[in-house]
């Protein structure tokens, strides 16, 4: 019986989740992490790769990102 009641609970709990999570991004709210990169950081970022002049690792350090972040950015 006991865990019925709690079931139904955790029913309500995540009914009223869902609806927060769906009025919010209604909102225009944003999930996740904040971007590392702005859009000019990204393009110079390119630019730089396309360019060779710093290995992947110092460009990598150079904009505070890890090297797979790096290679995603380049990738695209």
């Amino acid at each position: 019986m006991l865990g019925a009641i709690g079931e139904f609970e955790r029913d309500l709990i995540n009914e009223r989740t869902t609806e927060g999570i769906a009025r919010a991004k209604a909102n225009g709210v944003k999930f996740g992490p904040k971007c590392k990169l702005s859009a000019d950081e990204v393009l110079a970022l390119q630019k730089e790769a396309v360019l060779g002049a710093l290995n992947k690792s110092d460009l990598a350090r150079k904009y505070e990102i890890s090297r797979a972040t790096l290679y995603r950015i380049i990738k695209v």
